[in-house]
């Protein structure tokens, strides 16, 4: 919750306080998730994919609020891929598996 949603939270209230809304102009992109967008039976990541809510109901929000100021902010939801992070749900789950979810049904 920290990394996920806490600190971009915390940045955006600075950065917008100290700069944007000041000078009536910024861009604020967001890093959330497709996991972010729905749960997953087949995977275990609750406090991932509710971080990654948060996320997006956070960026939805400012956006929102902050239009008015000439800020615009938005989100990317990349979806899974192998990483360091990712290895141990690939070894437990298997590509295959996580492959037939995926629209593309491929990783």
């Amino acid at each position: 919750m920290n990394l996920n949603i806490s600190s971009i939270f915390l940045m955006s209230q600075q950065i917008g306080k100290r700069s944007m809304i000041p000078r009536q102009r910024g861009r604020i992109i967001n890093v959330a998730s497709i996991a972010g967008l729905s749960g997953s039976g087949d995977v275990e990541f609750i406090a991932y994919g509710t971080s990654k809510g948060a996320v997006v109901n956070f960026t939805r929000t400012l956006a929102g609020e902050w239009g008015e100021h000439g800020i615009t902010v938005n989100a990317l939801a990349p979806g899974f891929f192998p990483s360091k992070m990712t290895r141990g749900t690939l070894e437990r789950i298997g590509t295959e598996k996580l492959a037939r979810a995926a629209p593309l049904r491929r990783i």
